[in-house]
């Protein structure tokens, strides 16, 4: 399984060298135009927090995209390799390239308010908190859509995907309304994200079994 994530990150270290410029751009410019323009200056030291995990969750879509282009799993399949290997190696690369991101974020994130002097032990809390948060809701939305780009393929899984994260995420933000944020909707949002990443962790095991490559 360690050659299947090595492959996936080499397949995401040439898109990162193709689109350097552009994740620069999100990643350090944005927070810049923010300082520069908002009233809020906590906006521009926020911005990282969010950007980094989801451009380095978004960059796993590029080996789905790879592999099914070339076919790999055709060929994959003819090594040792088992369908569950290959499900597990893809979740796991989800795993460190949100992980990076989360930590590269936070590190951005303490930079800018170091450098705008707006660094306090609150904004160091806060923005650990928020990169912690950002981690275990893109973790749960690893769980979500790894064994749905497997199954759908990227085009149709895309979609689906969007489709099914959209209507947790609402579904939690009601909790959480009806609840204002009391203890029993927070609890109800815990159990209903460990209920839905299990549930589609054990149907990407059944659908590998399943898939005829």
């Amino acid at each position: 399984m360690k050659a299947l994530v090595y492959k996936d990150i080499m397949l995401e270290m040439h898109e990162l060298r193709r689109l350097a410029l552009y994740y620069l751009l999100c990643m350090v410019g944005m927070p810049v135009l923010f300082a520069l323009t908002s009233d809020d200056i906590s906006h521009s030291y926020a911005m990282p927090l969010m950007m980094c995990p989801v451009i380095s969750m978004v960059m796993i879509n590029t080996t789905y995209g790879c592999d099914e282009r070339s076919e790999w799993m055709r060929y994959a399949m003819t090594n040792p390799v088992t369908r569950i290997q290959y499900f597990h190696a893809k979740f796991l690369t989800h795993v460190m390239n949100v992980l990076c991101g989360s930590l590269l974020g936070f590190a951005i994130s303490t930079v800018i308010a170091i450098v705008l002097g707006q660094l306090s032990a609150e904004v160091f809390t806060n923005n650990l908190s928020s990169a912690l948060g950002m981690l275990c809701v893109l973790l749960l939305v690893g769980l979500v859509t790894t064994p749905l780009m497997l199954k759908f393929g990227v085009q149709k899984g895309s979609m689906v995907m969007m489709m099914t994260v959209t209507g947790v995420v609402l579904l939690g933000t009601g909790i959480n309304i009806l609840g204002e944020s009391s203890p029993i909707a927070n609890i109800s949002i815990l159990v209903l994200g460990i209920g839905v990443g299990v549930t589609m962790y054990l149907l990407g095991r059944k659908w590998m079994l399943e898939k005829e490559f």
